[in-house]
């Protein structure tokens, strides 16, 4: 047995990081860990609402979720998403090691500070100031994501990426509760939380912009196609001179293509001369390295695949808002349970989301390699079936609470699948210098539906019953879902012809 065969890299996913330099190995892990402290302080409040406001002199139930819950995270959530829009249209013309690096610094300091805050206002300018970091980081990431790894790869490496996200927000409200009642370093609990997750990030940040080194733009995409043409060019040799033949193809056989290859480049554009596609290498390489203009989002909103992937992203972000901002202080006090249940349920949520979500990566690249259209429809599936156990468990009201647990348990593992795998389309059907620019947007889609999911929650909580606004919240999954639907007749075709340009360019 090889070494390569065994080869943990590859094992876990990760097997395009095999023989490159260490530098570019630890650029992946050092992301991984600086999207960890990013979002570990996005859950923080949530299991303290009824402490901070207690702090801030707010003693009303209705009055403290909507103003904690909701809206708070509205402009947290928009001013990500516009500096996520920024970010990518930067991506392309500023050293990314700079916007990491920024982005962290930028979104960590008003944590730190928040810590400090003395009422509800000074609270609410900080917590919109942090939403800096996550909005800046999120492009950034996947932009280098992309560029690392081949299409076939990036679903898993995607995972890993969401996997640090969630491991970050998960741990942060774990931590934020562990410490709830206590007094540490003269700070309330609370309080304390906030120092704690933001003081490393600034190390980390540090040893990012020292340290990492960032690959060439589209350089996964130049990697897997003169892996293509080495392949091409040993058929060639064994067939001899009957390739002549059997490239005058008839357009009805041109339109036979396999659909279950990993990464397969159209037939229309396999018939390219060898000149055609060397007159256009310069001009692709001088493509890649152009800034994202105002025309990258023209392209971007000329793809049906990208239209649906951020449309999607708007309700499917809403049941989030009530799991990871209500959930504790709900079951705290609406149902009765003791806050130690309340927030032992929503972590047993949260942390099968880790493995739900890294699981969807790994039988995302399955089905890809299966046949591309299941991708998508897994996708569509599990979003809206993952919604019925959770619907099942905010309506429990039975006297032992393992039924409740059972249903996190189940929703937490089938309803994140689908996030890894949203992005892994986006850097599959998108240009590489058209990358940046529809990481931003989708961000920007998916922090409205983050922001208002919290905030249209809240007006809610106001004008009815909490337990009928949370059904509508968690339902939002099922119209998630149907978008996804379109998505299923999209994607292969928008994915054929960035794969079709990449070859006219000289990419093989």
């Amino acid at each position: 047995m090889s070494r390569e065969r065994f080869s943990i890299l590859r094992m876990i996913g990760l097997g395009d990081l095999k023989g490159q330099p260490a530098s570019m190995q630890f650029t992946f892990w050092i992301m991984l860990v600086s999207a960890f402290f990013l979002f570990a302080d996005q859950n923080l409040p949530a299991a303290n609402l009824s402490r901070i406001a207690a702090a801030f002199g707010l003693t009303d139930e209705k009055e403290y979720r909507f103003l904690l819950g909701g809206l708070v995270n509205l402009p947290f959530f928009i001013l990500g998403g516009v500096v996520s829009v920024l970010y990518g249209r930067l991506s392309d013309r500023i050293d990314r090691r700079k916007l990491l690096v920024t982005a962290v610094v930028l979104g960590e300091l008003p944590c730190f500070l928040t810590a400090f805050a003395q009422d509800y206002w000074t609270y609410f300018v900080l917590r919109m100031l942090t939403g800096f970091g996550i909005g800046g980081l999120f492009p950034i990431l996947f932009s280098i994501t992309g560029d690392l790894f081949r299409v076939e790869n990036r679903p898993t490496a995607s995972a890993w990426v969401g996997l640090a996200m969630a491991l970050g927000m998960g741990v942060g409200q774990l931590f934020a509760g562990f410490v709830a009642h206590d007094v540490i370093f003269g700070m309330e609990g609370w309080r304390f939380s906030f120092t704690a997750v933001a003081l490393p990030a600034f190390p980390v940040a540090a040893l990012f912009y020292f340290f990492a080194r960032l690959p060439q733009q589209g350089q996964a995409d130049s990697a897997a196609n003169r892996y293509s043409e080495q392949a091409d060019s040993s058929e060639s040799v064994n067939r001899g001179s009957g390739d002549d033949a059997a490239i005058q193809s008839s357009p009805t056989e041109l339109k036979q293509e396999d659909f279950s290859q990993p990464y397969r480049v159209s037939e229309a554009a396999k018939g390219i001369s060898p000149e055609e596609a060397a007159d256009t290498r310069a001009a692709a390489l001088g493509v890649e390295e152009a800034p994202v203009t105002a025309e990258a989002f023209k392209r971007v909103f000329s793809n049906r695949t990208n239209i649906l992937a951020f449309l999607q992203g708007i309700p499917g972000t809403v049941p989030w808002g009530f799991l990871f901002v209500y959930a504790a202080d709900f079951f705290e006090k609406s149902k009765g349970w003791h806050i130690e249940q309340a927030n032992t349920l929503v972590l047993l949520f949260a942390g099968t989301t880790i493995l739900g979500g890294f699981l969807g990566g790994f039988i995302g690249k399955k089905l890809y390699s299966i046949n591309r259209r299941l991708f998508p429809t897994f996708c569509a599936i599990t979003v809206m079936v993952g919604a019925v156990p959770v619907l099942f468990m905010i309506n429990y009201e039975g006297a032992t609470l393992m039924p409740a647990f059972i249903a996190a348990l189940i929703g937490g593992l089938i309803v994140p699948m689908t996030g890894a795998n949203v992005r892994a389309i986006l850097i599959n059907t998108n240009l590489p210098e058209n990358r940046g620019a529809a990481f931003g947007v989708f961000n920007l889609f998916d922090d409205l539906g983050k922001g208002l999911g919290p905030f249209i929650v809240g007006l809610f909580i106001l004008a009815m019953p909490a337990i009928i606004a949370y059904n509508v919240a968690i339902s939002m999954w099922i119209v998630c879902g149907l978008v996804w639907v379109g998505i299923v007749f999209t994607m292969n075709a928008d994915e054929d012809r960035v794969t079709e340009v990449l070859r006219k360019r000289g990419k093989v």
